[in-house]
């Protein structure tokens, strides 16, 4: 893949992801302007530096197991954003209901865009 297409195709996938962990967080009934934005700001912060990690990885072969290696990082990222999560809304929301919101969001979107990659491009 080419400069260009991988650019397009960060992109994409980093729009679908804010898209996807900002729709959840809306239908789990978190619906100010400011938590959404938020929830969008943390996948800003997590996605590219997860997608970059795996990137680089697939370019050089430095992690062998790269489902390992995504579940390890999604793990990750779900830690940084709950702790984002946390750190914004600790007094307004639960520690549990926040990190539970994490969880959902980013396995929702890991899904959505396992299916995108494997079924649909």
């Amino acid at each position: 893949m080419g400069i260009v297409p991988g650019i397009l195709s960060f992109g994409f996938y980093l729009i679908l992801t804010i898209i996807i962990e900002v729709g959840v967080a809306f239908l789990m009934g978190y619906r100010t302007k400011n938590f959404l934005l938020v929830v969008g700001l943390a996948s800003v912060i997590t996605n590219p530096s997860l997608n970059l990690i795996l990137s680089i990885n697939g370019m050089f072969s430095i992690f062998g197991a790269t489902k390992a290696l995504i579940i390890l990082l999604e793990v990750i990222v779900v830690f940084i954003e709950f702790y984002i999560l946390s750190y914004v809304f600790d007094r307004k929301y639960s520690r549990k209901k926040l990190f539970k919101l994490a969880v959902i969001i980013n396995l929702t979107s890991y899904f959505i865009g396992y299916y995108l990659q494997a079924f649909v491009f």
